[in-house]
């Protein structure tokens, strides 16, 4: 397999860069909805972010064709599995970051890029230079270390891992970019995490007393 151009690796290191640190920030900001449950800010987050996601897209103006392109059987369908990969991903992440489990969530999301590469070895026939295997190599020496220090199955971890790096793999088989991918994802998410709203304690917006 031919190596990428050089301008879509620097723009996919970047995206990782600041993918990562956005995700080693985020259980400061989940720690501080203390008083919200972990179900109640996922819903919060899918209803909240589809009205930002519909107005970029007018911006764009490809939001008619996002809504076409729904009407398609398959790309619905792929994106309801995406959809529902997420939400588990985003549930787990928040629950274990209020239970206090961070470390935990740490070791998943460095285990996440591993098995991604692993999936794209398996499923998608990409080869891995001396050099790449020498460091996944590595990287995965650390992660069995982990493993033996912690003295039990780190399953916040695992469960973050494998429904992160299958969301990765199913998003490979979409047809649809990014920002279009997520719209229908949260389109298909907004109904459940309503219905979540609906049936759970109120939403306060400030922690009382």
């Amino acid at each position: 397999m031919s190596a990428p151009p050089r301008h879509d690796t620097t723009r996919g290191l970047t995206a990782g860069v600041v993918a990562f640190t956005l995700w080693g920030l985020l259980p400061g900001y989940w720690k501080m909805l203390h008083w919200l449950g972990s179900g109640q800010i996922i819903a919060l987050r899918a209803l909240l972010t589809l009205p930002v996601l519909l107005v970029v897209l007018l911006w764009r103006r490809e939001l008619s064709a996002v809504l076409r392109r729904m009407r398609e059987p398959r790309v619905l369908g792929l994106h309801v599995l995406t959809a529902g990969l997420l939400a588990g991903n985003w549930l787990i992440f928040v629950w274990a970051t209020q239970h206090h489990a961070i470390v935990e969530v740490s070791l998943g999301y460095f285990l996440t890029p591993l098995a991604n590469v692993a999936m794209g070895a398996l499923f998608l026939g990409e080869r891995l230079r001396p050099r790449q295997r020498l460091a996944i190599g590595c990287a995965a020496v650390g992660v069995v270390g982990q493993f033996v220090a912690a003295g039990r199955a780190p399953w916040v971890a695992l469960a973050l891992c494998a429904t992160f790096a299958c969301y990765g793999l199913l998003r490979k088989q979409s047809s649809l970019a990014s920002l279009a991918g997520l719209t229908v994802e949260t389109v298909v998410a907004a109904p459940a995490a309503a219905v979540w709203l609906w049936i759970a304690p109120p939403v306060y917006f400030a922690a009382s007393g």
